[in-house]
């Protein structure tokens, strides 16, 4: 994908800006009035096997954000976050401007996560579906809200092109999703999975494939009195093409599943959570994965930081078999993390 989504949300701002509706709204002193800075801290140390039985041990500054949200009008909002994970370099990780067209209509374009998926958890680790198929892109989005009902439809380019066709806006997807205090559901369909960041990643230098392949999410989650229960499940609706992605030279067919229980006891949450994959070897994902976490968390009054959370979580991935192209063996992971936020 070549657009480069910062420019459109300038393009988009300046175009908004000039409108006789809204021009009074952008003088500095609303526009400092009504921007919210914050920042998020992640240290983390961590003690692993590899599938070889070999160990390892890291300690590391995993994560820095840096969001700017501003609102511009009641109606007109932009959303900026800068990231760096790991040793990865910083870069703008989501960069948009929203308007409420009429409620309960929005536009959104920009550099964002697509809305595929929930990946809900209490786990310090991805969940094996978010791990799957999370794709950020420069799209066009259109969401409705109100009452229990939220949906979302969206348009993207996509970096990956489909039997090396010049660049084209031929990728869409949508969610619906019912909320009530108990309990959540939700539908997620998106034409090309392809797009995926693992799957992107994953494809030859030429960003090519020969035929999409469309992928579902379903998902529910519900909480009552101090336990809660997640629950997910990715799928690809059709086979990947073997010149795309295979599965023992053949065909394959992804899906990714999660289930995790929690119990919350005043600032404390326990959580336990199986997940899933299948036909994924080629990605680099586990054939199991089981956690168990604890977390802790405070809030600061009158300090610099508004809050703070101490994790610890135990994982232990089992790969495929040998036949399936993988090893068979487990393997654990002890992780602790401080996160910050200011």
């Amino acid at each position: 994908m070549n657009t480069n989504p910062i420019l459109l949300v300038i393009i988009l701002f300046t175009s908004l800006s000039t409108s006789p509706l809204i021009a009074n709204a952008f003088d500095s002193e609303s526009l400092i009035r009504n921007t919210e800075i914050t920042g998020y801290v992640e240290f983390e140390a961590t003690s692993s096997d590899d599938y070889a039985g070999v160990n390892s041990n890291d300690i590391a500054l995993a994560t820095i954000e840096l969001s700017i949200r501003s609102e511009f009008t009641k109606r007109i909002s932009s959303n900026f976050l800068l990231l760096r994970e790991d040793d990865t370099s910083a870069e703008v990780d989501e960069a948009f401007v929203s308007v409420r067209i009429k409620n309960p209509i929005t536009l959104t374009i920009g550099r964002l996560y697509l809305p595929f998926g929930n990946y809900e958890t209490n786990m310090i680790s991805d969940s094996l579906p978010l791990e799957l198929s999370e794709a950020r892109d420069t799209a066009i989005q259109l969401e409705y809200e109100q009452d229990a009902i939220k949906a979302s439809f969206y348009l993207f380019d996509g970096d990956v092109l489909e039997n090396n066709t010049s660049s084209t806006i031929d990728n869409m997807g949508f969610n619906v999703a019912y909320y009530t205090k108990p309990f959540t559901i939700g539908l997620s369909y998106i034409n090309n999975l392809n797009d995926s960041n693992l799957i992107t990643d994953s494809i030859s230098p030429s960003q090519s494939v020969v035929s999409y392949t469309p992928g579902l999410s379903v998902y529910a989650t519900t909480t009552f009195d101090k336990v809660s229960v997640f629950f997910e499940y990715i799928s690809a609706l059709d086979e990947f093409n073997t010149a795309d992605l295979s599965f023992r030279s053949s065909e394959a067919k992804l899906t990714a599943t999660n289930l995790e229980v929690g119990y919350n006891i005043d600032n404390s949450i326990f959580a336990a959570a199986i997940q899933s994959s299948t036909k994924a070897v080629n990605l680099g994902l586990p054939k199991t994965r089981l956690l168990l976490s604890y977390t802790v968390k405070m809030q600061q009054e009158r300090s610099i930081t508004n809050d703070y959370s101490l994790a610890f979580e135990l994982a232990s991935n089992t790969d495929y078999s040998v036949a399936d192209g993988g090893t068979g063996n487990k393997a654990p992971t002890l992780t602790i993390q401080l996160g910050i936020t200011f």
